[in-house]
């Protein structure tokens, strides 16, 4: 029995993506990863409770609902995001910040009550009593400086974090400063894999989507600004599986044949704004219209693109459709036939061939797309170049198709990974509990829905 802490650093549960919907319904609609696993790991681990220790909606979610996903109402909201309005006082005052003189803040003359967000979380567990042994953190957009009035910056002021730090960061950072847990970060985007100058208890290791490691630099503690330098292990650890948990799958069938969209593809643009003339990001992720336009745009009659892109490329292109929710996109998914998985940056995978297995679309790979081969999807869906993919496509028959799918679903949605069962383990080895003998079950809560209206033609 084990009490483990739960969020997701920079963004609120469950979030926006693929153009949003109302947050509320996200909980029971499964477009969001961090929530699926949250709700499989819960369900398949009893005995432990989990603590949301950052920005969610999960009071929002009706009773009904709540005991459909959360069964053993083991999963407990430790973050109350108005708990300091209206005048409520802090309970403490340990670490007040101090100004650029040394002199004590008095943060209630402050009208931005962000400030002392971070404490919530921590109150929380110290009033009820609960001591925290481990937590399992997904990363997302994290900067360098998140609590308010605890680092100073190299001239020695004191750091002023951004708004959206102070809310969806310091809370996280806080409690696992302040706990000391251990505690495993999960990675679905290079993007967000680095530290926090401000985080000084940093994971042991990185659960991701492609091998490595991770430097991290921070302070030594809240009283101490020496500057700690360190690695961590970063480990392929098909951590993209949780947008499959929980999942009906179904094979393909005949019906294939007659999908609507031989080819089309749902990519966003670098930074979601990028621009035609847009040549590279710097080392941070790649820009993509140059790739989508070679092996997508020119050589495929008929496309659409799905995703976020710059107003440019939106106004001048009629077969970019822009963003849609993950519900709807995955239902427009089940009448295409085939798709090419581009990555954020070259080398990495992602959830997107596990999302086109599921709607039943072949996910050919780019060349620089999961370079290291962590996935399990077989050879035949990697191509060298526009023509092999072209080839591919055209010269291999019907029956073919449908055969290498369904082989494909077989072992990339296999129920060790629907069930949540890999994941699971994993994360739990490198918490330090032992799992052995745990069966977990994969409880069939969502499914692709197909196409409705005059699009469908099976």
């Amino acid at each position: 029995m084990a009490n483990i802490l739960y969020a997701k650093v920079g963004l609120k549960l469950p979030k926006a993506m693929w153009g949003g919907g109302q947050s509320g319904r996200s909980w029971s609609s499964g477009h969001d990863d961090d929530v699926r696993f949250l709700i499989n790991v819960s369900y398949n681990n009893p005995d432990d409770t989990f603590y949301i220790i950052g920005a969610s909606s999960f009071n929002e979610i009706k009773p009904a609902e709540k005991k459909r996903l959360f069964p053993y109402g083991n999963v407990v909201d430790a973050y109350n995001s108005a708990k300091y309005h209206d005048g409520n006082r802090p309970s403490t005052d340990i670490y007040q910040p101090i100004d650029e003189k040394g002199n004590f803040i008095d943060e209630w003359n402050i009208w931005d009550t962000e400030n002392v967000r971070y404490r919530i979380p921590l109150e929380y567990l110290n009033d009820n009593g609960i001591t925290p042994d481990y937590g399992i953190i997904a990363m997302s957009n994290l900067m360098s400086r998140n609590i308010y009035g605890k680092s100073r910056t190299k001239k020695g002021s004191i750091a002023k974090p951004l708004s959206v730090s102070k809310s969806y960061g310091a809370p996280v950072l806080h409690a696992l400063n302040e706990t000391g847990i251990r505690w495993v970060a999960m990675v679905d985007d290079p993007r967000c894999m680095h530290g926090a100058f401000d985080l000084f208890n940093n994971p042991p290791i990185v659960l991701s989507q492609i091998n490595g490691s991770m430097t991290t630099s921070n302070m030594t503690s809240y009283e101490d600004d020496t500057v700690v330098e360190g690695e961590v292990d970063v480990i392929y650890a098909h951590v993209e599986s949780t947008v499959v948990m929980d999942e009906i799958v179904k094979p393909v069938d005949e019906y294939w044949s007659k999908r609507e969209k031989n080819i089309s593809i749902a990519l966003n643009g670098g930074m979601n704004n990028e621009e035609k003339d847009q040549l590279t990001y710097g080392k941070i992720f790649d820009a993509r219209y140059t790739n989508l336009k070679e092996w997508i745009l020119d050589p495929f009659e008929g496309v659409e693109v799905y995703g976020k892109w710059g107003e440019g490329v939106l106004a001048d292109d009629d077969r970019f459709k822009g963003s849609i929710n993950r519900d709807e996109l995955h239902s427009v998914m089940s009448n295409w036939k085939h798709s090419l998985c581009i990555p954020i940056k070259s080398g990495w995978a992602t959830t997107k061939y596990l999302e086109l297995l599921k709607s039943g679309v072949s996910p050919f790979l780019h060349p620089n797309y999961d370079t290291q081969k962590n996935t399990k999807l077989q050879d035949f869906y990697r191509v060298e170049s526009v023509d092999d993919l072209r080839d591919k496509i055209e010269k291999t028959s019907d029956d073919r198709h449908i055969e290498e799918l369904n082989k494909a679903i077989d072992i990339c949605l296999a129920d060790e990974f629907t069930s949540g069962q890999y994941l699971n383990d994993i994360v739990y080895k490198y918490l330090g509990i032992d799992r052995t003998g745990r069966k977990n079950k994969n409880r069939e809560l969502w499914e692709v829905k197909p196409p409705l209206g005059p699009t469908v033609t099976f």
